[in-house]
């Protein structure tokens, strides 16, 4: 028996290590280097105190995330957001080592693998802490260890396929939308016994890893958990009572509510779908697109190394990418493109695979050996240029400033004022008694968690969400009663009017937004 040749050189190894490497350096050098707002605050608080966070929980990035942060380099908040710029550098690389799998062709693959790389979204989201860069390196793992299955045939690939999809509903749901198509690609493609039960016993393994890790951070419950900071004030939102918050399985039916994804999942008119897809093509260049359709159909009609058809390749990327493409074109809420970032490597993965394809079909033309030599090492120069010149601009002001002007104006990190959450939330708690409960708006709650929590390690003070759900005005009853139950006990402040109570407290200004409450 013939033994099968190994699927990548020491040559495909260097690349892969030098376009990881570029990325992750490229996303250090701008990486938000303090405390941030909103869920990315969360995620720097929660990592560090593993905590729940918002719906659907993440407890395996949390604990992933925890271990960031303790690399001795320097803040909690720092190492968080490095956690997004290793996860997007490993993405990069899985990239260039799927088109070449797929394409045999390294300059497509080292090419495709940059243009992801400064990629606008994608670069924005690698430099915060965020759940996107490590979904996409969770799925293009998955997908990678599946080629590397059907390349090699060891059910080992599978197994660890399957541990990865397991866990995945840990790190971001839109992962397992892939489990369909996955499911598809191994009942066309799998013939042998050992290989469903490496993958099947490698997804059990997976979703144990999930369940002890939901587990793990249900019961450790900081005062900084989404439990505290915003479920148990507010339950009557949910109307639900703390009997009925008590134990994990109802916890985790809040915190991962499947009856409720409906009113979150294609429900947007068609004309914001419409604008929508306006918008995303307009994203990408003429050519980009081009390329892009030309690898999405050469897999259907290319041949492996093995000789056997491509075409369960096609669907089973295809497959993948389709759900998680739909999730961020439909999904009801106002930043959806963020979503997009779980769907663009497998974009750059059929350019990578259209440029194969042209390289592939250039190299066949008959012509003068010298000249054809000319003319491919031509395009190859101009192929591996074209993401640098495509992005010279936010190279340059990523070196010499620290950001680009994609990064600036999406407005995620305050660029000229780095530290400018972190010192307002220490100027609110430098004001706080050591006990106190403060009521705020989601997009501070976890800026002064991070100060008063991570930072001075003053657990005594509470953070409440003031208001559940966007545009609401209205304090839900179990707040108000949370409040009267402690105003005698508690120094209560908060950064928001709750208007709906000006009958019953003095909201007396401290400066900072800062109000504290007294009975009337």
């Amino acid at each position: 028996m013939k033994k099968k040749s190994a699927p990548f050189t020491r040559l495909d190894i260097l690349f892969t290590a030098l376009v990881g490497l570029w990325s992750f350096a490229l996303y250090v050098r701008t990486l938000a280097p303090s405390v941030l707002s909103t869920d990315y605050a969360e995620f720097q608080t929660l990592f560090y105190t593993l905590g729940m966070t918002h719906p659907t929980g993440y407890p395996v990035h949390v604990l992933i995330g925890r271990i960031f942060t303790l690399i001795p380099i320097r803040s909690i908040a720092y190492r968080a957001n490095l956690s997004s710029a290793f996860f997007a550098a490993v993405v990069i690389a899985e990239t260039y080592l799927i088109v070449y799998l797929l394409g045999r062709r390294r300059i497509a693959a080292l090419s495709s693998a940059l243009l992801l790389a400064h990629l606008p979204l994608f670069w924005q989201f690698a430099i915060i802490a965020e759940s996107y860069s490590i979904a996409s390196a969770f799925s293009l793992t998955i997908l990678l260890l599946i080629l590397l299955w059907r390349e090699k045939g060891s059910w080992h690939f599978l197994f660890f396929a399957g541990l990865l999809g397991g866990a995945s509903l840990g790190v971001h749901g839109g992962i397992a939308m892939a489990a369909p198509a996955i499911a598809f690609y191994l009942l066309l493609t799998a013939r042998k016994r050992d290989a469903w039960v490496g993958g099947i016993t490698g997804t059990l393994v997976g979703i144990a890893i999930l369940s002890a890790s939901f587990f793990y951070i249900d019961q450790n419950d900081p005062p900084s958990s989404i439990y505290n900071s915003v479920y148990r004030p507010s339950l009557s939102h949910w109307n639900i009572t703390e009997e009925e918050f008590d134990t994990p399985l109802e916890r985790l039916s809040i915190i991962f509510p499947l009856g409720s994804s409906g009113s979150f999942f294609f429900n947007v008119p068609q004309e914001i779908i419409i604008k929508r897809l306006d918008i995303y093509k307009k994203n990408y260049s003429v050519l980009i697109w081009a390329t892009f359709f030309i690898g999405l159909l050469s897999l259907f009609f290319i041949k492996d190394r093995q000789n056997r058809s491509r075409w369960p390749e096609a669907i089973l990327i295809f497959g993948t990418f389709l759900p998680i493409w739909l999730f961020a074109l439909t999904v009801n809420v106002s930043l959806y493109d963020q979503f997009f970032t779980l769907s663009d490597p497998f974009i750059y993965i059929w350019v990578g695979l259209g440029t194969s394809l042209i390289l592939t079909l250039l190299a066949s033309i008959k012509m003068q050996k010298k000249q054809k030599k000319i003319l491919i090492a031509a395009l190859s120069m101009l192929i591996i240029a074209a993401p640098f010149l495509q992005a010279n601009k936010s190279l340059l002001s990523a070196w010499t400033l620290g950001y680009t002007r994609d990064i600036e104006k999406r407005g995620l990190i305050p660029v000229h004022a780095p530290e400018q959450k972190a010192r307002l939330a220490k100027r609110v708690v430098n004001k706080l008694e050591e006990n106190a409960i403060v009521f705020a708006e989601w997009d501070t709650l976890y800026a002064y968690y991070y100060i008063a929590h991570v930072e001075r390690g003053l657990t005594g003070i509470a953070f409440h969400q003031a208001y559940i759900g966007d545009g609401t005005t209205e304090v839900t009853q179990s707040l108000a009663a949370y409040i009267a139950q402690n105003i005698d006990k508690r120094p209560i402040y908060t950064t928001i009017r709750l208007r709906d109570l000006e009958n019953l407290y003095i909201f007396e200004e401290v400066g900072d937004n800062l109000m504290k409450l007294h009975k009337r």
